[in-house]
């Protein structure tokens, strides 16, 4: 059996569970996305996951990640009241 995501949006849906883990309890970008792959609800087989799906998991999580801190910037601390 091979590496695959449970439903179409299983892999944006782990790349927001990575950036989530790394904001929220301050892990490295590899060890969000072992914790993440590691509960079994986006993808079966993970442990056959390609080395390029790994690659672009990480890029896809680093993007999301700048565009988070960007948008934190972007609020005024009041709320914008």
């Amino acid at each position: 059996m091979n590496f695959q995501w449970i439903k179409s949006n299983s892999r944006s849906c782990c790349v927001a569970g990575v950036v989530n883990r790394m904001l929220l309890q301050n892990l490295s970008l590899d060890e969000a996305i072992d914790k993440t792959l590691q509960t079994g609800r986006q993808a079966v087989n993970v442990h056959l996951i390609p080395v390029h799906e790994l690659e672009s998991i990480r890029s896809a999580a680093i993007e999301l990640q700048k565009r988070v801190e960007e948008t934190r910037r972007a609020v005024p601390a009041d709320g914008g009241q």
